[in-house]
């Protein structure tokens, strides 16, 4: 796999984003803690380190990065600095990717035949954090095409075929610095927090 990623700082900066690669394995978490509670930004922190080290330490299916979530909510629940967050979690190995997600954090497959939306069944609230969260799967399936994992500071302002069509077009460097430029104002500042993932297959 190659990834390039970036994090850019459009108000609060409480976006996070880590990966983690064990072998063939590759973790991707991101993160956007939520705004106008205190803790938002540890709330990422935390969900994002706590998931790429369990991600380089096993593979979890779909339905026990599910469980996993939900006991990260808790766990953010019960810990005073942490507030709330969204989380979008995704395991690559092997030509396959899957994981799961809350919040309007997301992901998605970009390809030649349109996006594929991974994380389209999520429940936008209650975030991780908040004891009441509902993840959702990504189910395994095939690694086709590119894949996006971004916060809302990128999907909310850009449409989807925006964010396929750049997301395609050259390297995955080049790629991702072309959507946090269609996700800016005319100023060139940005609207929200972006963070944003690409990943391919390589070889």
């Amino acid at each position: 796999m190659r990834f390039w990623s970036r994090r850019v700082a459009g108000s609060a900066n409480e976006d996070r984003l880590e990966l983690s690669c064990r072998g063939d394995r590759w973790t991707v978490a991101i993160a956007d803690g939520a705004g106008g509670l205190s803790g938002g930004a540890a709330a990422a922190r935390s969900a994002t380190s706590a998931m790429v080290a369990l991600g380089a330490e096993m593979e979890l299916d779909a339905d026990g990065w599910c469980e996993r979530l939900s006991q990260l909510d808790r766990e953010l629940e019960a810990e005073p600095r942490c507030g709330e967050t969204t989380l979008v979690v995704v395991q690559v190995s092997r030509g396959e990717l899957w994981g799961a997600s809350v919040g309007d954090s997301g992901a998605l497959l970009v390809t030649p035949d349109g996006p594929i939306e991974l994380t389209a069944a999520q429940s936008r609230k209650p975030l991780a954090g908040s004891g009441a969260c509902r993840p959702a799967i990504i189910p395994r399936q095939p690694l086709s095409g590119r894949l996006l994992v971004a916060t809302d500071g990128l999907l909310k302002y850009t449409s989807l075929a925006t964010t396929n069509a750049l997301a395609r077009t050259g390297d995955v460097k080049s790629a991702v610095e072309a959507l946090i430029q269609a996700a800016a104002l005319p100023s060139g500042n940005l609207q929200d927090d972006v963070a944003v993932v690409l990943g391919e297959r390589v070889g």
